[in-house]
């Protein structure tokens, strides 16, 4: 029991305490291997986010055999951002009285990728997300979650190849 309250607990620290537990999921898979460029669009990311996920995701795609390009690339990516807020864990008064802890932020922050082939046809659609708790004056996402962030998309993209 002790061990699950322990991963539970390291599931859903925020980003300042840990960089791991990003997650992944694909729902549509697989480019041609024909492909061999890919162009990057970011839409709707937040500013602190945009490089580390636009260079995180074309290392990636590089060790695949694949190459940037603005123009005429063979896959366009797009990049996006989601967020679902979910409720703060609260504490009770005496009176049986939800008193709210005040000024933190619990959320899953996802990071939603497809890939369209040189005709606009969807050839990968996929996620990585994170379960965030956010209080005010902490920093986001330095050290260890640009190399999670790099593994979650080395998962996610483990079945592309060229």
């Amino acid at each position: 029991m002790r061990f699950f309250l322990i991963l539970l607990a390291s599931l859903i620290t925020g980003c300042v305490s840990s960089g791991g537990d990003v997650g992944s999921s694909v729902e549509t898979c697989c480019p041609k291997p024909t492909a061999d460029t890919f162009s990057i669009e970011p839409v709707n990311l937040p500013k602190f986010l945009e490089t580390l996920m636009v260079t995180n995701l074309s290392s990636v795609l590089s060790e695949k055999g694949l190459q940037p390009l603005d123009r005429n690339a063979t896959l366009k990516v797009r990049l996006s951002y989601r967020q679902d807020e979910l409720p703060m864990a609260g504490r009770f008064s005496n009176f049986d009285e939800r008193v709210s802890e005040g000024g933190d932020v619990r959320f899953v922050a996802r990071i939603v990728i497809e890939m369209r082939d040189e005709v606009g046809k969807l050839v990968f659609d996929g996620s990585i997300d994170r379960i965030h708790e956010v209080s005010p004056g902490e920093y986001m996402h330095t050290g260890p979650a640009s190399v999670a962030i790099y593994d979650a998309f080395q998962s996610l993209l483990k079945d592309i190849s060229r």
